[in-house]
C-alpha cells in the first residue's frame, strides 16, 4: 500500500516520493516539518514587526497547519512501514559488492548473483554462496526492501498459481504477481546502490525485451522462502533459550571427539641423558558425542481466494505466527523437553501459562517437548545432588548454594544462568532485600528499575515457561502451583542446526487453499552429558525446587 501516491499531499513543502526507502521518507518528513517550524517562526517575526496584518498572518498560519495535517495523515503509515521493515543489518549497503560476480572473468560479463547456488573456481565446487535475493543476511534498508519484494512474489505465486504452473516461471511471476514483480525491478533499475544498479539495469531490461530465453537469471531453482532464522533470534520474545551459543551442522549426523576431564602436566628436565626420557602420560580419556538434530514445524492453512494486495499485505501477520510459533517451541523444549519414552512430566495436560491456543496432539510422540533432552530433565535425571528444596524460605542464601552445587569449572563471568518463570521473577526476586533498595543494589535497585540482571555469579533470564503449576517434587503432575527455577552453565551447552527455520508452500487444488509449512531442525547438546545425564555425570544444570 506504500507505492500509491496520496490522494493529497502537502502544498509549498518538498514532494515526498512515499515508495522510496523508509530512510528516504524519513528524511523528506524531517525536512518538511523543519520548514513548516520555519514559516511559523517568520510569520510570528512579522508580525511583531508590523509588515503584516494579524488576518494575513492567521491565513498563513491556516495554511501551514494544513499541511502538517496533511503529512500527519501519512505518519501512521509511514510508523507502520517503518515496522514491517525494521531488521537486524548485518552491515551497509557497500557490502552488496559482493554479489556482484564475473562468470567469464572479465568486468564486462559481470552480473547481479540473485539467488544462492554452488559455485566453482577451475572446475572444482568450493562451497554453495547466497544470492542477494535469498541471503539470510541484510546489508541496509534498500537490501531489506529488495527481499521483501522478492517474499511478496513468492508467497503470491504460491498461493494464486495453478496446480499445473511452474512457480519458477517468469511468465507465472506477472501473471499472478505483476505488482510485487515491478516493484523488484524497480528496485533492481532505479534505487539500487550504484554497484548493484550499474549491472542490474541491463538484466531487467532483458526480461522486458523480446529477447528468447532472457529472464532467466531472475528464476530460482526452488520455491522456498529462505531462512527465517534470523527472524527468529531477533524476535521480541526475550527467552533463555536465545542465550544459548548456536553451531551450523553441514552433516545430518555430527560425531564429536570427546575429552573427558583435562589431563595432568608434568614437569619435565633438560634432555642430558642418552637416550632421552619420555614425556609421562597426561592420562587423558578420550570417547565421542553424536550429535542427531530434531525437526520443529508449524502447520497453516491459508485460503487462496486473495488478490495479490491482499497476499503481500498478510506476509507479516504470517511470518509474525511463525515466528512466534517455532520460538516459543524452541524455548519449551529448552526447559521443559524430554526424550525419554516416558516424560518426567504430564505434558498431555499441560499447556504453561496457557501459551498454546491447541492442545491437539499434547503429550504424544509428535509433542515439541519430545524434541529436547531439555534442561530441567538433565537436572532431575543426576538426582538430589543437583537439586535444591527451598520450601522454608526463598533467600539470596539459597541462590548462593544453587550455585554451589554446580560442578566446576564454572566457566567465567556471565556464563551461569538462572532461569526464572515470570511469577517467580516478580514475586520472588524482585522483592529480594539485597536488590531491592538503592543501598543495598544501586542504581539497578528493583524498586527503580522494575528488573535484575544479575544476583550474585547468577545472570537472571526469564521464561513464560517454568509457570507456577509445579508440584513440591519441582514436576508438572497436573496439580500444585509451586515455581521451579534452573540454574544452567550456558558455556557447556550449544544448540546445534541442520538447518535453520525454512517455509515452504504447496497448494490443494480440492480445499482452494494452501499448505504453509514451516521447519527447522536442530537439538540442545552439551559435551559433558551427551544424550543421558545420571547421578554421575558433571552437574552443569541444577534446578531449585519448591518454591
Amino acid at each position: 500500500m506504500f507505492d500509491q501516491k496520496p490522494t493529497t499531499e502537502p502544498k509549498g513543502l518538498r514532494a515526498i516520493d512515499w515508495a522510496a526507502p523508509v530512510d528516504a521518507v524519513q528524511a523528506a518528513i524531517a525536512e518538511n516539518f523543519g520548514a513548516t517550524e520555519k514559516v511559523f517562526k517568520e510569520l510570528h517575526g512579522e508580525l511583531r514587526a508590523g509588515t503584516k496584518t494579524l488576518g494575513e498572518v492567521e491565513a498563513a498560519s491556516r495554511k501551514a497547519a494544513a499541511d502538517l495535517g496533511a503529512i500527519d495523515l501519512r505518519l501512521a503509515e509511514v510508523a507502520a512501514r517503518v515496522n514491517a521493515h525494521t531488521v537486524q543489518m548485518d552491515g551497509s549497503d557497500s557490502e552488496l559488492r559482493q554479489f556482484v560476480v564475473r562468470p567469464n572473468g572479465d568486468e564486462a560479463g559481470e552480473v547481479v548473483r540473485l539467488w544462492g547456488g554452488p559455485v566453482s573456481y577451475r572446475g572444482q565446487e568450493i562451497g554453495r554462496m547466497p544470492g542477494l535475493l535469498d541471503s539470510t543476511e541484510t546489508y541496509g534498508n534498500w537490501h531489506a526492501e529488495v527481499k521483501a519484494a522478492r517474499k511478496a512474489i513468492q508467497f503470491t505465486v504460491a498461493m494464486k498459481a495453478g496446480r499445473h504452473e511452474d512457480p519458477c516461471s517468469l511468465a507465472v511471476w506477472r501473471a499472478h504477481a505483476p505488482k510485487s514483480f515491478h516493484r523488484l525491478c524497480y528496485l533492481l533499475q532505479q534505487s539500487a546502490p550504484d554497484a548493484i544498479r550499474r549491472v542490474a539495469s541491463p538484466m531487467v531490461e532483458k526480461i522486458f525485451s523480446n529477447v528468447s530465453g532472457s529472464g532467466a537469471s531472475f528464476i530460482p531453482t526452488e520455491m522456498l522462502i529462505p531462512e527465517l532464522e534470523k527472524d527468529l533470534k531477533y524476535s521480541s520474545f526475550a527467552l533463555s533459550s536465545d542465550n544459548i551459543e548456536r553451531r551450523a551442522m553441514d552433516t545430518a549426523v555430527v560425531t564429536l571427539p570427546f575429552v573427558s576431564g583435562i589431563g595432568r602436566p608434568y614437569k619435565y628436565g633438560a634432555g642430558s641423558t642418552v637416550p632421552a626420557v619420555d614425556f609421562n602420560e597426561s592420562g587423558i580419556t578420550d570417547a565421542s558425542r553424536t550429535i542427531t538434530p530434531s525437526g520443529l514445524a508449524h502447520y497453516t492453512l491459508v485460503d487462496r481466494d486473495a488478490v495479490e494486495d491482499s497476499i503481500v499485505a498478510a506476509i507479516p501477520e504470517l511470518q509474525a505466527m511463525i515466528v512466534r510459533s517455532l520460538t516459543l517451541a524452541r524455548e519449551d523444549a529448552f526447559v521443559n523437553g524430554d526424550t525419554t519414552s516416558t516424560h518426567q512430566d504430564a505434558i498431555a495436560s499441560w499447556n504453561p501459562n496457557s501459551m498454546w491456543s491447541s492442545t491437539t496432539g499434547a503429550g504424544g510422540s509428535s509433542d515439541h517437548r519430545r524434541a529436547f533432552y531439555g534442561l530441567r530433565a538433565i537436572a532431575f535425571d543426576i538426582g538430589a545432588t543437583a537439586k535444591l528444596d527451598v520450601s522454608t524460605s526463598f533467600t539470596t542464601a539459597n541462590l548462593l548454594a544453587l550455585a554451589g552445587k554446580m560442578s566446576p569449572p564454572h566457566g567465567v563471568e556471565g556464563d551461569l544462568m538462572l532461569i526464572a518463570g515470570y511469577d517467580a521473577y516478580l514475586s520472588k526476586i524482585l522483592g529480594l532485600t539485597e536488590v531491592l533498595t538503592l543501598d543495598q543494589y544501586g542504581t539497578g535497585a528493583s524498586i527503580l528499575t522494575g528488573e535484575v540482571a544479575r544476583i550474585g555469579p547468577w545472570s537472571v533470564v526469564r521464561t513464560p515457561f517454568l509457570a507456577a503449576e509445579m508440584a513440591a517434587t519441582g514436576l508438572y503432575t497436573g496439580s500444585g502451583a509451586l515455581s521451579t527455577m534452573v540454574g544452567v552453565n550456558r558455556s557447556r551447552y550449544r544448540i546445534y542446526q541442520r538447518r535453520g527455520a525454512m517455509v515452504e508452500l504447496q497448494n490443494q487444488i480440492r480445499s482452494n487453499s494452501t499448505d504453509l509449512v514451516a521447519h527447522m531442525r536442530e537439538t540442545l547438546h552439551s559435551a559433558d552429558i551427551g544424550t543421558a545425564a545420571t547421578s554421575a555425570s558433571p552437574r552443569n544444570v541444577v534446578a531449585m525446587i519448591n518454591i
